[in-house]
């Protein structure tokens, strides 16, 4: 038996062990884990004086720009403690709870608790001003808890969990959402909401959540920012989507540029057709053609309304419409999808 396998065997014990040896153990894991933190900024600051990389921003935008990764970290970590004490147990892979913890933010990732802890390190790099902690020690954080995570905590899972987890690891990213991807399909064979779908309705249910989805989608597909979108409806074969009237997107005559509109077309047939199409196909756009109806001003809505049956392999038309306030059409898109099986995994 290796040192690795002795390792998930020793961890397997203790987490299905007795109640008495999971609570002697639980505060030293948390405390080792805190040192370990501790010590990645301790060494980032000690080598920060000594390579002379001080003092990267100036004024007071160390402060505003930490603040959002705070706000995250504490989010996400907060939530994910509560539902692990909820579920009677704890973050502490000796002391978890009894039951797979695969709701709240463990529906789309599978570690939102770590995803908070390194935001929290990038955060606290931006605050100190660490170039080291930004650029080399969170880095090498993450890619030890890769590596931790990969070696012994998710071999554990599966001697404890059996096929649930190895069928819940195959659906749900590590750390990050995945914004596109189609709908599931449950064990009749229906059909059931993809991520994006989920996430939206999960994020609609929170103050600001559509604002929040559409900030993730950005995030994830960084092109998109360039019209800043909010996300207002997506359902299985509909999608509507809100551009404001920028001046960063207008072009010499003062109205929305044409390229916008385009990018805007794209977005909303993409979200459609994704939120749509079954998990055991892909897509991707393979042409666009587009006529323009009129000038256009103010805030514009792309709206893409499909069957979903439609969605089939080889090309596959779908056609977008683009309104202005006064709900007169400015554009009209016609998108050609190429649609695929997904390769096994």
């Amino acid at each position: 038996m290796t040192f690795k396998d002795r390792w998930i065997d020793l961890l397997y014990r203790a987490a299905t062990g007795g109640r008495r040896v999971r609570h002697v153990f639980t505060p030293i894991g948390a405390v080792f884990f805190g040192l370990l933190l501790v010590c990645f900024v301790v060494l980032s600051r000690y080598a920060d004086r000594l390579i002379g990389l001080e003092d990267l921003f100036p004024g007071r935008l160390p402060i505003v720009l930490s603040l959002p990764l705070f706000a995250v970290a504490a989010f996400l970590i907060g939530w994910s403690v509560g539902l692990f004490l909820k579920a009677g147990g704890t973050p502490v892979p000796v002391n978890p709870p009894p039951k797979l913890v695969a709701s709240g933010p463990y529906a789309y990732s599978r570690n939102p608790m770590l995803t908070g802890v390194f935001a929290l390190l990038f955060g606290l790099g931006v605050l100190l001003e660490s170039a080291t902690l930004l650029l080399a020690f969170t880095p090498l954080f993450i890619a030890l808890m890769v590596w931790e995570l990969k070696a012994i905590e998710e071999p554990e899972l599966v001697k404890r969990f059996g096929r649930e987890y190895v069928e819940y690891r195959e659906k749900t990213p590590m750390f990050f959402p995945r914004i596109f991807t189609g709908p599931r399909m449950n064990s009749r064979g229906k059909r059931t909401m993809g991520k994006a779908l989920s996430l939206f309705r999960a994020f609609s249910k929170l103050p600001g959540g559509k604002a929040l989805f559409s900030r993730a989608l950005t995030f994830r597909a960084p092109y998109f920012s360039t019209i800043h979108p909010q996300v207002l409806e997506l359902q299985e074969g509909l999608c509507r989507v809100r551009i404001k009237d920028r001046r960063s997107i207008r072009n010499h005559l003062g109205t929305i540029h044409a390229g916008a509109m385009c990018t805007l077309s794209e977005l909303t047939g993409g979200l459609a057709v994704d939120a749509a199409i079954p998990e055991s196909l892909r897509w991707i756009p393979k042409k666009m053609t587009v006529a323009y109806l009129k000038k256009a001003k103010g805030p514009l809505v792309g709206t893409c309304r499909l069957d979903p049956e439609i969605l089939i392999p080889g090309d596959v038309g779908i056609d977008v419409e683009i309104n202005d306030a006064a709900a007169d059409t400015v554009l009209k898109a016609a998108i050609l999808f190429y649609i695929s099986k997904r390769k096994a995994s």
